[in-house]
């Protein structure tokens, strides 16, 4: 999986699967790039709202996203055992994710509205 890089700060990141790769993983990588896009823009997001020049109700929601982001790495890193430990296997990774997936993906929908207000307002 490659990624090229951002031309724009605010702009959704893209993932390139290489075909060679087998096609139940290739599919299971498909699903999971929003995912990791999602999550790309809510960093990216963060970094940038935690600077006071953007007031403090932008400071409070990113300190506030930054807890939720906190609890994904754990998240990963309790996938990451189980992997470790041959627990984990496809099937239970996607099912531990889809709920994850969704609440990142609402949050993202907020980032992209609040970034789309900010450019209007300068």
């Amino acid at each position: 999986i490659k990624t090229p890089s951002l031309t724009d700060k605010q702009a959704q990141r893209s993932f390139h699967i290489d075909r060679s790769l087998d096609p139940t993983l290739r599919d299971l990588a498909r699903r999971m790039v929003p995912l990791c896009s999602n999550h790309s823009l809510i960093v990216r997001f963060i970094e940038d709202r935690l600077q006071y020049k953007y007031g403090l109700i932008n400071h409070a929601l990113a300190g506030a996203l930054r807890e939720v982001v906190q609890r994904y790495y754990v998240f990963v890193s309790q996938l990451e055992t189980q992997q470790q430990q041959s627990q984990l296997t496809l099937q239970t990774l996607w099912f531990h994710t889809e709920p994850v997936m969704e609440m990142m993906e609402v949050i993202a929908n907020i980032v992209k509205t609040l970034n789309k207000v900010y450019e209007k307002t300068i």
